[in-house]
């Protein structure tokens, strides 16, 4: 879960806090958790309501500017990890958030699906969609 919220924030301690506050609220809700679906689903379900709630406090602080997807700083090297950012920003917010839960996170399709609320045709489709245009922008910005 760390790492799906920290491909998503823009530095280590909001990353920590967030996960931090989504595992708590997993505590408080495990009593009334139903297995009705993946218990992986649920838990990024949580971390994603709290994402949203940090980007729509983010949003007013900052006059509706939303946080930068950034990856890991040990991952890329920076000049990549600058690439990778503005490839990501171009993506819509579905592909972008099939494709961070399904790399940055590592569930599977079906988990992904449980967490976006969609089927598993529509999740291939985002992700195979959103990998194409990334595998495009990213063979642009190498001819420039």
């Amino acid at each position: 879960m760390y790492r799906f919220v920290r491909a998503r924030v823009d530095n280590v301690a909001t990353a920590e806090d967030v996960t931090s506050a989504a595992f708590e609220d997993v505590l408080a809700g495990l009593p009334r958790y139903r297995e009705q679906g993946r218990f992986g689903a649920w838990l990024f379900t949580i971390v994603r309501h709290h994402l949203q709630d940090l980007y729509r406090d983010r949003a007013r602080a900052t006059s509706g500017t939303a946080p930068q997807v950034t990856a890991a700083e040990d991952d890329l090297p920076p000049e990549d990890l600058h690439v990778l950012r503005a490839a990501m920003a171009q993506l819509t917010a579905d592909r972008r958030e099939a494709l961070e839960l399904r790399f940055f996170a590592g569930l599977r399709v079906r988990e992904v699906a449980d967490a976006m609320g969609k089927g598993e045709s529509a999740v291939k489709m985002l992700i195979h969609r959103g990998l194409a245009q990334l595998r495009q922008t990213l063979a642009e910005a190498d001819d420039v």
